[in-house]
């Protein structure tokens, strides 16, 4: 693996965890909406919408968390040789 490659895997590790930022942030904002209506509106039509936004919103969060380990078990998958194209003296110290 060259250094492109080292990098290119670096890049993805970034974006997996931005995509898990996005979903977390979509999955709280379904919630708090959701918490927000049961808050402040009584007609129980508007309760049963904001039980699904949270039960929604819980779904996403679930759903993000998942993909982000798959795709976090991929690229380690992949990323296990990238150890090889680091001189000694630059790896990181455990």
């Amino acid at each position: 693996m060259d250094i492109r490659e080292k990098l290119a895997v670096d890049r993805t590790i970034l974006a997996n965890e931005r995509t898990l930022l996005a979903y977390v942030r979509t999955a709280l904002g379904f919630i708090i909406t959701g918490a927000a209506i049961v808050k402040f509106v009584t007609h129980s039509y508007a309760v049963v919408f904001s039980c699904g936004l949270i039960l929604l919103g819980v779904l996403i969060l679930i759903l993000g968390l998942s993909r982000y380990f798959k795709v976090h078990k991929d690229i380690q998958k992949f990323g296990e040789t990238s150890d090889e194209i680091l001189p000694s003296s630059s790896k990181p110290h455990s």
